[in-house]
This record gives C-alpha cells, sequence and structure tokens, in this order.
C-alpha cells in the first residue's frame, strides 16, 4: 500500500469520525428534546463526497405535514373561540337563574302575576298588597342586576378585546422578525430548523387568538394571512386594529369579518350574546311597564261633607290648597280645584280644575275659561275630572279621561286617565252643612318606572356648518334634515330619529335651535303622532337642545331638560313613548362661518343607548290605594273592586304581545317571551359544550397524523444513536490503523 493510499484511507476515516460526530449531535438534540413543546424532529445524512472522497453531514432537515399543520390551526382557533362564548354563556345561564326555583324573570313574573290573582280575591288585604308590591320591587331588582352583571361581562369582553389585539400585533412582530434571521440563517448556509421551530409554536399561539391562514413562500419566508386572506406578516407585520365605536377589527384598511380565535369570541360575547340579552331583556321589561300603563294617572282623596240636596245651582265651592295632577305621559301639574253643583237640589257635584299651572318644564295648557259663578248661576269653564254622587255612602266617583289641550302648539301635555277619587272621607250632610277640606293626591302613572338615577337617552356627536356669529341668513327656514340616528326615551322605547338646525328669532341671530323633525319606533315601542315638522316655516318638531355660535371655536350645546310630551299615537292611547332626558351634544366638529344658512347636520349615538331593564323600579309613588282600586276594566270603580293594577295583570296573564329582538321575535305571552331568554342561553350554552367536545377530539386526532414524521421517537433516536456511536468507533479504529501504519513507513530504514 502506497503512502497516498494510506492518506485516502485515513481522509475518509476522518470525515466518516466528523460526520458521525454531527449525526450524533442532531440525535442527541432530538433526545433532548422529546419533550419539548412544538419541537419538531430533526433529520440528517451522511452524504458523498465525490470530489475528495469521504462523507459529508448534509444539511439538517424537518418534516412537518402543512395541510395538517393548517388544519390545527384552523381547529386551534375554532376552539379558542367556542371556549371563550362557553365561558359566557355558563355565566349567563348562571345568572338567568333557574324558573324551577324561582329564580329566573320568567319565574319572577309568574309570581308577581300570582300575587295580583290573590290580590284580586282580597282586594282590601294589606298584606296580599304588600305580597304584590314585593313581589313588583323584587321583579325590578332582578332586571336592574342581569343587565348589570351583563353590561360587565361585556365590558371584561371589550377589555381581553383590546388586550388580545396587543398580543396579535406583538405575535406578528415576532413572527416577522423570526422570518428575517430564518432567511438570513439559509443564505449564510446556516442551520434555521429551530428558528423554524419557534416561528411554528409563535404562530401556532396567534391561531389561537384570531384565526390564521399560513404558507412558506419561495424564499423561506412564512406568509401568514388572515381569515379572510388579508395579510398579517411576512418580512414586515401590519397592524391590527379595533374601533371601540363602530366594535370593528381592521388591518392595513381592510376590515377583519372572520376573526375567529379568543379575539372572535370575545368579539361574539361583547356584540353578540351579552347585547342580544341586554337587548331581550329591556325589550321584556318594556313590554311588562307597557301592560301596567293603563293605570289612574293619579288618584285624589276627597274630604269634608257637601249638601246632599244643593241648596243653589252655583256658586261654586273651592276646595282648598292645590292638588297634583299626572298626565298619561308624565306632564305633572299644580291644580285648583271645586265643587261643582249640578243642579238646584240635586245630590251630584262636579269636581272642575279651574286652575293648571304646569311644574317641572310641563307644557302649559289651554281650556275654557273659568268662572266661579254666583247664588243661582251655575259655574262656567274649567276641567271636569269627574263627578261625586253625595247620597250613598260613601259616594260614589265617576272620573272622566281628560286630553289636555297645549296652549303652544305642537307640545303634548297628555291625558289624565279617569281620575280616581276616594271617598272614604265625603259625606253628605243636611243643607248648609258645605265643609270641605283640601284633598290628598297619590300619582300612581304605572306600576313600573324609571328610576331617578337617569343617564341621559342619547349622546349626540354634532357635525354640519352655521353662519358665523351675527352673519345675515334666511329666516325661517331650517338646515336640510340630518342622517338617521338611534334615540332612547327614558322607558328604553328607542326611535330613528333626524334633526335639523333652526334659526330661532332672526336673521342674524347667533342661537339656533336642535329640533327633532321625525320619530319612527323601532321594534315594540310605541307608535309617535305627527311631528307636524315644517322646515320652510321653520315650525313644528321637538326642540332638545340650542346652539351659540358666538363661543366659536367651538359653538356651545345646551340641553333643554326632559322633553316630555312625545305625542302617543291616538291609535294606542294606553301606551306613551316615555321622556327624552338631557341630550349629550358634542359640538366640537360644527364649522361656523362657512355658508350663510346652515349646513345638513350629521348627529351619530356614539354611546350605548341606556338599558331600561337597567333603570327599572317600582313607581316609588305608588302605594296599596292604587293596587286595591280604580279598575279601568270594569265598569265602576267602587272600593271593593280590584283596581287598576290588578285588572292589567288579569289581562296580561294570556295576553299575546308582539317581540322584536332576536331569540325573541314574534307574537308570545309575556311570561313565554321571558322564559324564551333562559332557554335560548341554555340551548347555546349546551352547542358549545357539545362543540367542545367534538373539537377536542379531532385535536387529538390531528396531533396523532402528525405526530408519526414531525415528533421524536425516542426508539428510532435511540436505535440510530447506537449506529452512529458505531459508526464513530469503526473509523476511530481506521485512523488508529492508518496512524500505526504510517508510523511504520516512516520509521523504516532507508
Amino acid at each position: 500500500m502506497g503512502v497516498n493510499s494510506i492518506n485516502n484511507s485515513l481522509y475518509t476515516a476522518l470525515s466518516g469520525i466528523q460526520t458521525a460526530q454531527a449525526l450524533l449531535n442532531t440525535t442527541t438534540r432530538n433526545i433532548t428534546n422529546a419533550q419539548t413543546p412544538g419541537y419538531v424532529v430533526k433529520t440528517q445524512q451522511a452524504v458523498s463526497n465525490a470530489p475528495t472522497g469521504g462523507v459529508l453531514p448534509s444539511a439538517i432537515q424537518r418534516f412537518i405535514d402543512a395541510a395538517l399543520q393548517q388544519k390545527l390551526r384552523t381547529n386551534n382557533a375554532d376552539a379558542a373561540f367556542t371556549q371563550v362564548r362557553a365561558d359566557a354563556l355558563t355565566k349567563m345561564n348562571q345568572l338567568a337563574g333557574d324558573p324551577a326555583n324561582g329564580t329566573s324573570i320568567s319565574a319572577k313574573i309568574n309570581i308577581l302575576l300570582s300575587a295580583f290573582q290573590d290580590l284580586a280575591a282580597n282586594p282590601q288585604d294589606a298584606a296580599v298588597g304588600e305580597n304584590v308590591l314585593n313581589a313588583a320591587h323584587d321583579l325590578a331588582l332582578t332586571f336592574n342586576e342581569q343587565n348589570d352583571a351583563l353590561m360587565q361581562l361585556q365590558q371584561v369582553a371589550r377589555s381581553n378585546v383590546t388586550s388580545e389585539v396587543t398580543q396579535i400585533n406583538s405575535d406578528l412582530q415576532l413572527i416577522s422578525s423570526i422570518n428575517q434571521k430564518v432567511v438570513n440563517a439559509q443564505a449564510n448556509g446556516q442551520d434555521a430548523t429551530d428558528l423554524q421551530d419557534t416561528r411554528d409554536n409563535a404562530v401556532n399561539d396567534l391561531s389561537k387568538l384570531i384565526g390564521v391562514h399560513a404558507f412558506i413562500d419561495n424564499q423561506g419566508v412564512l406568509q401568514v394571512l388572515s381569515n379572510d386572506y388579508h395579510p398579517l406578516a411576512g418580512l414586515y407585520a401590519e397592524v391590527v386594529t379595533f374601533n371601540n365605536v363602530t366594535n370593528q377589527l381592521s388591518v392595513s384598511g381592510h376590515l377583519l369579518n372572520n376573526v375567529n380565535g379568543e379575539l372572535g369570541g370575545n368579539l361574539q360575547v361583547m356584540t353578540g350574546d351579552a347585547q342580544q340579552r341586554l337587548e331581550n331583556l329591556s325589550e321584556v321589561a318594556n313590554q311588562l311597564t307597557s301592560a301596567f300603563q293603563a293605570l289612574p294617572t293619579s288618584m285624589v282623596g276627597l274630604k269634608g261633607t257637601l249638601e246632599t240636596a244643593a241648596a243653589s245651582i252655583g256658586p261654586d265651592i273651592a276646595i282648598p290648597g292645590v292638588t297634583k295632577l299626572v298626565t298619561d305621559n308624565g306632564s305633572q301639574y299644580s291644580a285648583t280645584l271645586v265643587y261643582r253643583p249640578t243642579a238646584a237640589g240635586a245630590s251630584t257635584y262636579q269636581v272642575v280644575a279651574s286652575r293648571m299651572v304646569p311644574v317641572e318644564g310641563s307644557p302649559a295648557v289651554t281650556f275654557t275659561a273659568y268662572a266661579a259663578g254666583a247664588a243661582g248661576v251655575q259655574g262656567t269653564g274649567g276641567i271636569v275630572l269627574g263627578t261625586v254622587d253625595v247620597s250613598t255612602n260613601p259616594p260614589t266617583w265617576v272620573g272622566n279621561d281628560v286630553a289636555l289641550t297645549p296652549s303652544v302648539a305642537n307640545t303634548q301635555p297628555g291625558k289624565i286617565n279617569a281620575l280616581y277619587a276616594d271617598t272614604t272621607n265625603l259625606a253628605g250632610g243636611a243643607a248648609g252643612s258645605n265643609a270641605v277640606t283640601n284633598v290628598t293626591t297619590n300619582n300612581v302613572m304605572t306600576l313600573f318606572t324609571q328610576s331617578d338615577n337617569k343617564i341621559p337617552s342619547t349622546a349626540l356627536t354634532l357635525t354640519g356648518a352655521l353662519p358665523a356669529s351675527g352673519a345675515a341668513h334666511a329666516f325661517p327656514g331650517d338646515s336640510v334634515v340630518s342622517s338617521a340616528f338611534t334615540l332612547t326615551t327614558d322607558l328604553g322605547n328607542q326611535y330613528t330619529a333626524t334633526i335639523a338646525y333652526r334659526p330661532t328669532v332672526s336673521t342674524t341671530n347667533n342661537g339656533w335651535d336642535v329640533v327633532i323633525t321625525s320619530l319612527i319606533p323601532i321594534g315594540s315601542a310605541p307608535a309617535v303622532a305627527s311631528l307636524n315638522y315644517n322646515s320652510a316655516a321653520s315650525t313644528g318638531g321637538i326642540v332638545i337642545g340650542t346652539l351659540d355660535t358666538t363661543t366659536n371655536p367651538p359653538p356651545t350645546f345646551q340641553a333643554v331638560g326632559s322633553v316630555k310630551g312625545i305625542p302617543g299615537a291616538v291609535s294606542d292611547p294606553s301606551k306613551y313613548p316615555g321622556h327624552i332626558e338631557p341630550i349629550i351634544g358634542n359640538a366640537a366638529a360644527i364649522v361656523v362661518g362657512a355658508a350663510s344658512a346652515a349646513g345638513v347636520p350629521v348627529a351619530t349615538n356614539d354611546v350605548s343607548a341606556p338599558y331600561y331593564a337597567g333603570n327599572i323600579e317600582l313607581n316609588p309613588n305608588i302605594g296599596l290605594r292604587a293596587l286595591q282600586v280604580g279598575d279601568q276594566f270594569s265598569a265602576t270603580a267602587a272600593n271593593t273592586n280590584v283596581g287598576a293594577a290588578a285588572g292589567a295583570a288579569q289581562t296580561l296573564l294570556n295576553r299575546v304581545l308582539t317581540f322584536s329582538t332576536l331569540g325573541l321575535a314574534g307574537s308570545q305571552t309575556l311570561q313565554a317571551g321571558a322564559g324564551a331568554m333562559t332557554v335560548g342561553i341554555g340551548q347555546q350554552l349546551a352547542n358549545a359544550n357539545n362543540s367542545i367536545v367534538e373539537l377536542t377530539t379531532a385535536n387529538t386526532q390531528i396531533q396523532q397524523a402528525i405526530a408519526p414524521n414531525s415528533e421524536v421517537n425516542l426508539d428510532n433516536e435511540m436505535s440510530k444513536l447506537v449506529v452512529l456511536q458505531n459508526l464513530y468507533n469503526a473509523n476511530a479504529r481506521v485512523v488508529s490503523t492508518v496512524s500505526k501504519m504510517l508510523d511504520t513507513l516512516i520509521n523504516l530504514p532507508t
């Protein structure tokens, strides 16, 4: 054997040792990381080094089935989305209560109606009446508690969305950074497989937050796309943003609609599940309130003595003091009352309001001028509220429905619904016995009302243009009406509304009214009568605030306060829309001085509308007398009748109502509508839990399919380790033998 042959043998053996060592390192690396999450098994082969002989280690490879990997990521997103919903639905299901143990809304409605049935059988039993009030109070509190808890759940979901968007953007930055390192490593002939593992793990984590699609392009860059196939990350990361007003996600100007993952789950909880439940609650609460709006608007207690046979047809007999009267839309008046004999020798007297002074911003009213009359001359004018007959014991009262006439056009004072009078402290007497005292008043407009802790009905962002302060402009003549926005009353009724800007008094004034020009009911909200709006004449509509351009920039918006008397439709007089509580108006975007006439305003509702279910309460002015008397559903109003509230409850037992919110839409009873909320949540939760089981099973199956080619098999790696160690040792022995041969050759005598 020549020296060259010996050298070749030595080189071959040395390359074998080096290659065996490299392969041993890769195998040891696999064994060490066998339990490392996301680690993909690395493979490396010994390849022939044709130019010089011997062997070389190949580039380190990793294999993972891209289709299975994408399937796993899609499953991750589905599972995360469903788990978030299931957690929220579990809380909502617990919150909804159990009809079987009387803790649900539907159960508490039944408890209230049952209490009313007991009251109908025992109208004079104070304890039974207290049960009704307690049941109504408990029901209102349950509405409040569920509303508040749902809004809290919604707020938590919103907070989660914000934090998840931050985490998504961090993950996208990480993925793009790793992409750059992978490309650089591959360009320099370095091993990038661990970087690729880290990159895959980052995308897998991302897929739990948001649904993604990913693929490796021809440069080795992992391109990450949204479910809508909008780019999220490559060599550079895009930025995902969340709009808190529209509740929409976007990336690079594109809306993300098919979100999925934890982010999609929280969006669904915030804008879907919790929102639907809030709307359902408010609709049921609103329907409940509407059912009891047929109660008398006011009750008065008549006191004193009137002649059983009136000595003369006149004059009227003044009642001391003033009496507070309430109309069906909440307008309030301080009334001066008189008794008016109907005829000489008669035992019947009219109760007449000789004066009606509006209080708390209620619209002024007009009526036939009052005259008290004189001896033998009957009084005239005023408003006849009812008639009392003192020949019976107690005297018999018949109340009138009185529609008040406004002093100012387009204002709506409302109607006094069949005023009820308690006559137990009024008596008939002999001639000359007239001796009357002031009356007491119990205002019982409705069984349920909104709490005094009111929040604005609507918040508006006002834009458009107004002439400069003092500039000439047309008068009259309103601006063009705005686009539509949602307006909410204090009873939770919602309307699609439009507004216009109206100059107040002259062609150079600085003040402008903000006027509602139309109100179209949404869902089950009561219809509204004509607002008699006339743009050219600058008349009609409902003024909700004023704008002052002298403070520009910006102009100042001032709400007019609580707007009472939205005109209810004549076709449904038992329902009324409610009040518009003071508007929050943001006028910063209004341009002043841009034109000689008002531009088109734009009004947007930039805050969530208040939910009536969160503010419903038992009317603090209602008492046992309101429950026991004043039956609107029979021809009499005797003290032994069930009462208007009990009558309303009786009709409610089988009354079919029309619901419009998602999940309740259609015609059904109040109890069925309330029950449908609980059943709907329970069914959604059951479906979500079933999906979680299916997705968990699918995840296991996908992992099992990925495992054979991508996960470390310790048995295989240990076997490979033995082979490589033997290969290393064999080559080492060759090197040792060749080394001895060289030593022998070198030491041979020359």
